[in-house]
């Protein structure tokens, strides 16, 4: 039997505050048997998406050491990952574009924070003291590749640079 809400591929629902997702409550030909709380629409169906495995984060923690140094616990770098899992792919890609831009042997670290909003992943550009106009060779990597993928690795992924022994004597 037909009825007002039918509509292909959702459901009314009914949302519980106590509860996350919306429970169904289409009973008696579209009636409710009880007044909703609020109403909203659930596309069915609803997927999660998996959660990585501890086999896959320390496969992800090896691929990304072949190319950088870590400089934060590997605890934090594999919860990072797995919380971004398209940065490991961004990092790698980003390896050759990165030693175009400041040179063959610019050393790479990778460090992780955990914020309020989440993790973010920052790949670093160890330079040398006497590296010439570090910003500008940063704009470059940007301009020459970074820009039209950072969307790849969202929000949680960044490229700096550091200068080692930056006090430099005239």
């Amino acid at each position: 039997m037909s009825s007002a809400f039918d509509i292909p591929q959702f459901v009314p629902a009914i949302y519980s505050p106590s509860s996350q997702v919306g429970l169904s409550s289409y009973q008696n030909d579209g009636f409710l048997s009880d007044v909703p709380r609020a109403w909203v629409w659930v596309q069915q169906p609803i997927y999660e998406q998996p959660k990585p495995t501890i086999e896959a984060s320390t496969e992800n923690l090896r691929v990304v050491r072949l190319d950088y140094a870590l400089t934060c616990p590997d605890k934090l770098i594999v919860e990072a990952l797995a919380a971004s899992p398209g940065s490991v792919a961004v990092l790698r890609e980003a390896v050759p574009h990165l030693r175009k831009a400041f040179g063959q042997t610019v050393i790479l670290q990778l460090e992780a924070f955990e914020s309020d909003e989440g993790y973010i992943l920052r790949g670093v550009a160890q330079m040398t003291a006497e590296a010439e106009f570090p910003e500008a060779v940063l704009d470059t990597f940007k301009s020459e590749w970074w820009l039209a993928n950072c969307h790849r690795g969202g929000a949680s992924l960044v490229f700096d640079y550091e200068v080692a022994n930056a006090l430099r004597l005239a």
